[in-house]
C-alpha cells in the first residue's frame, strides 16, 4: 500500500476551540478596523470630489495670492499683485491713517 496525505475532518480539542475563538475575535476586529478606514477614505474622497465639482461649475479655485495692503487716499485697500485688482476696500481706521503719515526723520516723529 502507498501513503498519501489528505485533508480530512478532525475533532478540535477544547484548547484548539479556544484558540480559534481568540483568532476569530482578532479577525473581526481587523475587519471592523478595515471597514472604518475604508468608510473614512470614502467620505474624504466624496468631500474632495464635491470641492472639485464646485470648482469646475464656478470656474474658480481658492489659492494663496500675494497682495499689497495699505492706506491710500483715506481708504484701506488690499490689491492683488498679479492682476492689480482691488479685492477689498474700506475706510481706513484712525490708527491706520496715523501709521500712513510720513515721518520727518527726527527721532521717528511725524511731520506736522
Amino acid at each position: 500500500m502507498e501513503r498519501e496525505t489528505r485533508e480530512l475532518p478532525c475533532r478540535l480539542t477544547v484548547e484548539e476551540r479556544s484558540e480559534k475563538g481568540i483568532e476569530l475575535v482578532a479577525l473581526h476586529r481587523e475587519v471592523d478596523a478595515s471597514v472604518a478606514k475604508a468608510t473614512h477614505a470614502r467620505a474624504q474622497a466624496k468631500k474632495r470630489a464635491k470641492v472639485i465639482e464646485e470648482q469646475i461649475a464656478s470656474g474658480l479655485e481658492m489659492r494663496q495670492v500675494a497682495c499689497e495692503v495699505g492706506v491710500e487716499d483715506g481708504s484701506w485697500r488690499c490689491i492683488r499683485i498679479d492682476t492689480g485688482e482691488v479685492v477689498e476696500e474700506r475706510p481706513a481706521t484712525v490708527q491706520e491713517l496715523q501709521r500712513s503719515l510720513p515721518l520727518d526723520g527726527r527721532n521717528g516723529r511725524r511731520k506736522s
